[in-house]
C-alpha cells in the first residue's frame, strides 16, 4: 500500500514539472470566467458591423453621446488605410429594431505614421444617422487619467467576442490594467479576457467611466505560450484623445 502511494504522488509530482504556467496574476486564459447577459441589460454597448445584417459582429461600439458612439479604427478600417469619412458601418444595439447607420467624423492615426498599428492612435468616433433621443439612454463618460495613473487599475470588460453567441453580451468583471508603463505609441496593457470581436470595447474603472478601449487580443484561452504575458499581448488605447476629440465635437 505505500508502495502504491509512493508512486502516485511521483506521477502527480512529473506532471506539475511538465506543465509550463502562464506568467501573471491568475491564468485567466486556461479558465474562461467571462459572463453572459441580455444586450438590454448593458444599452450603452452595441456591435459594430459591416452590412445592415444581424451576422457576425465586426466589432464593439459604445455610445459616448446621444448622436455618437466610439469604437477602434481598425474595426472600421482594418487594412492598412487611412479613414476618409466616408466609410458606413452598421451599430447594432438594443435600444433599436433595426440597426442605425454611422460615419467616422474624427479618428486617431493608427496607419498613418507607421506600417505597423499604433495602438494609443487606435480609435474613432462616429456620427450616427439616427440620434438617441434625450433621456432614452444615458451615454458612458470618458475618464482621462497620466499613463502612469492607468498602472493597476481595476476593470470590467463588455462586448461581443466570436466565439460567443452574438445576440448576448459577454462580460469579464474581474481584471484590470498592467503593472508597467509601455512606451507611448504602444497603448496600455491588460489582462482582461479577450476574443476577435472584443476590439473597439470599452475598458471600465470601478467608477463605471471608460478609460481605454481595445485594440489587441490574445485570441485562445487553452493555448499556453512559454514566456507569455498577458499585459503585453492584450493591449488597449488610452481614452484621453477620443475623450478630447468628443469635447470638441461637442462644443
Amino acid at each position: 500500500m505505500k508502495t502504491l502511494v509512493l508512486i502516485l504522488l511521483l506521477f502527480q509530482l512529473i506532471l506539475s514539472s511538465c506543465s509550463p504556467s502562464l506568467r501573471g496574476p491568475a491564468n485567466i486564459f486556461t479558465k474562461d470566467d467571462r459572463e453572459t447577459f441580455e444586450r438590454i441589460d448593458y444599452p450603452q454597448w452595441g456591435s459594430l458591423h459591416q452590412r445592415p445584417i444581424r451576422e457576425k459582429p465586426w466589432g464593439t461600439a459604445f455610445i459616448i453621446s446621444r448622436c455618437h458612439i466610439g469604437s477602434a479604427y481598425h474595426v472600421v478600417k482594418p487594412t492598412q488605410l487611412e479613414i476618409k469619412g466616408t466609410e458606413t458601418v452598421y451599430f447594432d444595439t438594443p435600444l433599436r429594431d433595426k440597426m442605425v447607420a454611422a460615419k467616422p467624423v474624427k479618428w486617431g492615426k493608427a496607419w498613418q505614421s507607421t506600417k505597423q498599428s499604433l495602438d494609443s492612435e487606435d480609435w474613432v468616433i462616429l456620427k450616427l444617422n439616427e440620434c438617441f433621443l434625450e433621456g432614452e439612454v444615458e451615454p458612458l463618460l470618458l475618464k482621462k487619467y497620466s499613463r502612469e495613473l492607468l498602472i493597476n487599475r481595476p476593470l470590467m470588460l463588455a462586448g461581443f467576442p466570436e466565439d460567443r453567441i452574438p445576440k448576448n453580451i459577454t462580460v469579464d468583471r474581474d481584471c484590470k490594467t498592467g503593472p508597467n508603463v509601455f512606451k507611448k505609441d504602444l497603448g496600455i496593457g491588460h489582462n482582461c479576457a479577450t476574443r476577435p470581436g472584443n476590439s473597439g470595447g470599452p475598458l471600465i474603472n470601478s467608477q463605471n467611466e471608460v478609460i481605454a478601449i481595445v485594440v489587441a487580443s490574445r485570441g485562445y484561452f487553452d493555448e499556453i505560450i512559454v514566456g507569455y504575458s498577458d499585459w503585453i499581448s492584450n493591449k488597449a488605447c488610452p481614452i484621453g484623445p477620443m475623450a478630447d476629440a468628443l469635447d470638441d465635437i461637442l462644443e
